[in-house]
């Protein structure tokens, strides 16, 4: 390493527009699926780098349950009998609550499971929504 990045990284290598290069004569594990950390492993050289292990499908690591439930919008009104608003020349008075992003169940920690992710790792909270409404006709 030079001045914390690698040679390669500073000659032109990833971001010096000649990735192609940081893949060619690279030293891969001969069973792509060995353990990488064990000092058994054989590694050969070739075309292609090693760029990390290839995940088994049928294991399910660093995979999680992202299901979810959510509540995405509710709006609950109240309109009052007209009778009652009779004799104060009112012909309707209604009353609502309503909101968006109300509730969201899941077994996902800090991540909300319909939010992009982002590259930068900027991931702003869904914002929640209320609303009181308050009409009345004469």
């Amino acid at each position: 390493m030079v001045n914390g990045a690698y040679p390669e990284v500073l000659l032109g290598g990833l971001y010096g527009g000649a990735g192609l290069e940081h893949f060619m004569d690279r030293w891969h594990p001969v069973d792509p699926n060995a353990d990488v950390f064990n000092p058994a492993t054989q590694w050969v050289p070739g075309h292609y780098a090693y760029t990390g292990r290839v995940a088994n499908i049928n294991t399910g690591h660093g995979v999680q349950d992202a299901s979810f439930v959510r509540l995405k919008s509710l709006e609950i009104g109240y309109s009052i009998p007209p009778n009652l608003l009779s004799r104060a020349n009112i012909k309707d008075v209604r009353i609502s609550l309503s909101g968006y992003n109300i509730l969201t169940f899941t077994k996902l920690r800090y991540v909300d499971p319909e939010h992009p992710s982002s590259q930068f790792g900027y991931l702003y909270p869904m914002n929640k929504t209320y609303n009181l409404n308050f009409g009345i006709t004469f």
